[in-house]
């Protein structure tokens, strides 16, 4: 049951094997238990929902998932989870009464919090007694005075892009699984799972244009294929360099002009190759690219850059590696042919998409 609930996933095996070890001793507890809160935390897209789906599929749980952002208090919390087991024909049962306020046990569940960042510090310190295992309670304000929430059966989850953001007491009570960006063989996979005909060397283009994303990998065949059908053209390889094109994209690696804006502000800046050059910091950058918001550059750009090569990050900032360099001089020689700088892919030619697109694989 726990090895069958993976089975089918691409990449995140250091993960995958740990939550099958915590799994598997979940289920020796009647009801099943994980015993402690976990936190998935890495960058977007990485399979922080799909996992815990399938974890709450192993232990039997019902799935509640919880926007950490849509989250202002913790009665707000506790009620999203008495709907949603509500909605199951498991609501919360009042089990005793302590100093004067009835108590309400929660039935088992599996609570998945995405983007638990987003949480504030304040409903951070308000949930720290949900968070320990040999505890699980909290008292919450009701239209008929305050209660005794008990939660003794309740399975935490926590997502997050940005541990950092957690307060250290909130972190310390989470057993965090660290989760790694996909990489572009992983993805290609993916791809040809979804499609096997697809070759090889698509599906890569495909990943790369997509930054390994599978999310948007996924999205990115299906336009292609529509593109395929639509103008009747064959050959699969300019379907999706024609759709990387209407979204932005300008090379066959996945990078868009902000992303060639930002090496272009390294080079002219001087944070190049070589020990005795400068680096830029953080701040500094996105001063300098003023019409490019924080977050696109932190979470978007710079992880990017960093996975192909193309930047390093150094004490006092970021400077251009010697393959961010090349692109760099690459792409002020070809300022004018954005496709040029797209890498030949080697494709079948001849292959009728439009007829493997409605299931005739022949």
């Amino acid at each position: 049951r726990v090895t069958d609930a993976f089975a089918d996933l691409v990449g995140q095996d250091e993960a995958i094997q740990m939550l099958r070890r915590k799994a598997a001793v979940a289920l020796t507890h009647t009801p099943p238990q994980l015993g402690e809160t976990l936190l998935l935390s890495g960058p977007a897209s990485t399979g922080k929902t799909e996992l815990s789906k399938r974890l709450a599929v192993i232990l039997d749980l019902p799935f509640v998932e919880i926007d950490g952002k849509a989250v202002q208090k913790r009665e707000q919390l506790v009620k999203m989870l008495e709907t949603a087991c509500e909605a199951r024909g498991r609501g919360f049962a009042r089990s005793g009464d302590q100093s004067g306020m009835p108590i309400f046990t929660a039935p088992s569940t599996l609570a998945f919090v995405e983007e638990a960042h987003l949480l504030s510090i304040d409903l951070q310190d308000a949930l720290l007694t949900l968070l320990e295992p040999k505890t699980k309670r909290v008292t919450v304000n009701h239209p008929d005075g305050k209660r005794i929430i008990n939660m003794p059966n309740l399975c935490v989850v926590l997502a997050t892009t940005h541990p950092g953001e957690l307060t250290d007491a909130f972190r310390s009570r989470c057993n965090e699984i660290r989760l790694r960006r996909y990489t572009t063989p992983e993805v290609s996979e993916m791809v040809r799972r979804r499609m096997p005909i697809v070759p090889e060397a698509i599906s890569s283009l495909i990943a790369n244009v997509s930054r390994c994303t599978p999310r948007q990998a996924f999205m990115l065949l299906n336009d292609a294929l529509e593109d395929s059908a639509w103008s009747q053209e064959s050959d699969l390889d300019k379907c999706v360099r024609r759709v990387a094109r209407e979204r932005g994209i300008v090379s066959a690696n996945g990078l868009t002009r902000n992303d060639e804006k930002y090496l272009g502000m390294l080079h002219r800046n001087g944070a190049r190759p070589g020990m005795d050059t400068k680096a830029i910091a953080l701040n500094t950058i996105i001063g300098l690219l003023y019409d490019v918001q924080r977050a696109i550059v932190m979470d978007e750009i710079e992880p990017w850059l960093i996975y192909l090569g193309y930047i390093t990050v150094v004490p006092g900032g970021r400077k251009l590696t010697g393959a961010g360099e090349r692109y760099v001089n690459d792409m002020h020689a070809l300022a004018d042919l954005p496709n040029t700088r797209s890498r030949d892919v080697a494709v079948a030619p001849n292959t009728d998409w439009k007829r493997a697109a409605a299931g005739d694989k022949d």
